[in-house]
């Protein structure tokens, strides 16, 4: 008599093995679907900070004063203003205000007498569980002094 077709042992050993494969491929699958998702809000992160950053060191640049105090940077007496609230950074000026979403900031005004601000800012996000912190930090002086 000859055998065809598969054993019971011989199927369920190839179920098993199947299994067992697709459930590899999955978990990498996931792995790196959330490497993509972490990714993707660092990069988007990453972009609204050098934005806020960029803007900042137009207006101080293009200032005959700066004076910074902690969560506020007023440049030229007032005529455009930078704050950090809870909700992002606020440009005010006298046309209105913009807000740069998900950023925060620290002003210091110029160390060892320099004129000008260092200017730290900061974002936080959770994606997947994981925490995602970005800072960045700079010493900004008006191009006039």
């Amino acid at each position: 008599m000859t055998n065809r077709g598969f054993s019971l042992i011989e199927l369920i050993f190839a179920i098993g093995l199947g299994m067992t494969v697709m459930a590899v491929g999955y978990r990498a699958h996931v792995g790196v679907q959330r490497m993509h998702d972490i990714e993707t809000r660092r990069e988007s992160m990453t972009l609204n900070i050098q934005n806020t950053m960029a803007k900042i060191k137009r207006d101080i640049r293009s200032a005959s004063t700066v004076a910074a105090t902690g969560d506020s940077l007023v440049i030229d007496s007032g005529r455009i203003t930078y704050r950090s609230t809870p909700g992002g950074v606020e440009r005010i000026t006298s046309s209105g205000r913009a807000t740069f979403q998900g950023v925060k900031a620290r002003f210091k005004a110029g160390s060892g007498g320099a004129f000008g601000a260092d200017v730290t800012l900061r974002a936080e996000d959770t994606v997947r569980r994981r925490p995602i912190k970005i800072e960045v930090t700079s010493f900004i002086s008006p191009r006039n002094r």
